[in-house]
């Protein structure tokens, strides 16, 4: 891959195509070996198809192996999950003011007829 790109590198130099400054630090890289950015290379690649009448590289994916579902060493069974919604509900309570009015009205009679009577 570095010898056809620093031979595009060269190329572009030549033809004065590109930046200069760029270019001859990429030509630099491939000739030292250094790491040359996926930026940089893309650049080239770009310049190489639209001045060198160079092709896009067509790479090929390996074809796709088709994965066998795993079977897990233990089965756990399912289990029904059943819910049941339970509502408590007191039944309202009947505390009406009449009945303990008409309670208190009664203790109170009760109470004067015993004084009556005891005195």
């Amino acid at each position: 891959m570095n010898d056809s790109l620093l031979d595009d590198v060269k190329a572009l130099l030549d033809k004065d195509f590109g930046d200069d400054r760029i270019l001859k630090q990429i030509c630099r890289a491939c000739e030292n070996n250094e790491v040359i950015s996926n930026y940089e290379r893309n650049y080239v690649e770009k310049l190489a198809q639209k001045h060198l009448g160079k092709r896009p590289e067509i790479i090929q994916n390996p074809p796709s192996i088709e994965k066998k579902p795993t079977i897990p060493d233990v089965v756990i069974p399912e289990t029904p999950s059943i819910q049941k919604m339970q509502t408590f509900q007191q039944p309202p309570t009947k505390t009406s003011r009449s009945n303990s009015k008409n309670s208190k009205v009664i203790m109170g009679m009760i109470g004067i007829a015993l004084v009556i009577i005891i005195a």
